[in-house]
């Protein structure tokens, strides 16, 4: 609902601006809320369950009521779960994380066509300069590569992130072996 809703009042069209679309600040936000979503109501269901089967085993001893300690551990589990939510859908957004999470680039300016990934890159960068060596497989000099490949135009590719790799800005909860 919420890409169908940006897609009306953002891009009116994600067909004709996929690439504007999954860079995006917009599509990373509708990643995080998501993700914050899914895992919250994981994490809720796993704690529930847990507390659920202690109940049932200490049902031999009679109910007494939540004392102020038992509130404040139940507030705590809480937050710790909003927390770990939060902190798992920003993982994939952070600067140190890119190299794990970004899988390919997208050019504006159509020079290369659909999102091109650190192998074709290599291939590209490889057959216009020659021999060079694989060494390296950060995005930034890889970038750096292209935008040398044309001295006299501006070509810089936008950083394809976690949650737009798939077109619809969500988790990725089946990761393909091609993708690590």
């Amino acid at each position: 609902l919420l890409v169908a809703l940006a897609d009306e009042f953002i891009n009116k069209s994600t067909c004709f601006t996929q690439f504007k679309w999954t860079t995006s600040i917009a599509c990373n936000l509708l990643g995080i809320i998501s993700t914050i979503g899914s895992q919250i109501s994981l994490f809720s269901m796993t704690l529930l369950s847990v507390k659920r089967a202690i109940g049932v085993r200490s049902m031999v001893r009679p109910s007494e009521d939540l004392s102020r300690k038992s509130k404040m551990i139940l507030i705590a589990e809480v937050a710790a779960i909003f927390v770990f939510a939060i902190a798992l859908a920003l993982l994939p957004l952070l600067p140190f994380a890119e190299e794990y999470f970004v899988e390919s680039l997208a050019y504006e300016d159509k020079l290369f066509v659909g999102k091109v990934d650190k192998s074709k890159h290599f291939q590209i960068i490889q057959a216009y300069f020659g021999r060079i060596h694989r060494v390296n497989q950060d995005w930034d000099p890889i970038k750096q590569l292209v935008a040398e490949m044309f001295v006299n135009d501006r070509v810089e590719g936008e950083k394809i992130g976690f949650y737009g790799s798939n077109g619809f800005c969500l988790f990725n909860y089946f990761i393909r072996r091609r993708n690590l």
